[in-house]
């Protein structure tokens, strides 16, 4: 089981330069859809082991989306060796995402 980390760029931009295994959900606060991935990331997590999960808001880190080319929410990113690997825009499911993290 891992937790998910509500944070803000510096502290995504730790884990990454970590070389952490992360996966980062991009949102808005008031996105239906970045509300519904949340939950599944939530339960995601409770299975998951050997990664990171972390959560930032556009709103309040405009200048980490716009680092990354981020334009809609929600987007995941997963990063491997402080490398971006995979790019996800909209919701995605709770297969794609074990499988990302599991590989």
């Amino acid at each position: 089981m891992i937790t998910i980390l509500e944070t803000n760029q510096d502290g995504v931009n730790e884990l990454i330069s970590a070389g952490k295994r992360v996966l980062v959900e991009v949102y808005f606060e008031n996105c239906g859809p970045c509300k519904m991935l949340k939950l599944v990331l939530a339960d995601v997590a409770k299975t998951a082991e050997n990664a990171e999960i972390a959560c930032i808001s556009m709103t309040e880190n405009p200048e980490f989306a716009e680092t990354y080319g981020i334009t809609t929410a929600p987007t995941l990113l997963f990063f491997e060796n402080g490398e971006l690997k995979e790019r996800f825009m909209g919701i995605q499911s709770k297969f794609t995402i074990q499988n990302l993290l599991a590989g």
